[in-house]
């Protein structure tokens, strides 16, 4: 048990920060809340969100074709191992490659990679406090949203 802190504590060290952005960079972002999972969330201007007990899931309207097509790129839920092991099933990650970031104290850790069927890049962390994962964040580069993007909006999430 013991070893088991003590070896997330070191990932939680050598993990890369996600800084908060300064106030000018989120300018004109909304805030959104889930009460059920207790997090909130700043997203980048034209971007939707949608709140539910489920999770919060993000997502951009694109032009294809002179329609308007939404497009879901960021869901975060209550973790369970069997959702991430269904989005790592269903990602199709091509050369998947471990990550790991640090944010208000906890880790999030997983993995990146090219999906199979796409020109599009999908990470999957889990959120760990205390060595336990609480919540699963999935996100996919899509038009208007890039790895930045995404970088910079998990860099807003807060818990409560």
């Amino acid at each position: 048990e013991l070893a088991y802190l003590r070896d997330w504590q070191t990932q939680l060290k050598d993990a890369t920060p996600l800084l908060p952005l300064r106030p000018a960079q989120t300018k004109g972002w909304g805030e959104f809340a889930s009460v059920p999972l207790g997090v909130s969330i700043r997203i980048p201007p034209s971007m939707q969100a949608n709140t539910s007990d489920d999770g919060v899931f993000l997502k951009t309207l694109a032009n294809q074709r002179g329609r308007s097509i939404e497009e879901q790129w960021l869901g975060l839920s209550r973790y369970t191992h069997e959702r991430e092991q269904d989005i790592y099933a269903h990602g199709r990650i091509q050369d998947p490659e471990s990550i790991r970031y640090t944010l208000n104290n906890r880790l999030l850790t997983g993995t990146t990679g090219k999906m199979n069927d796409a020109n599009q890049k999908l990470f999957l962390l889990s959120i760990q406090e205390n060595a336990t994962s609480t919540y699963l964040v999935w996100a996919k580069t899509v038009d208007g949203v890039n790895e930045h993007t995404i970088l910079d909006t998990l860099a807003t999430l807060s818990f409560r």
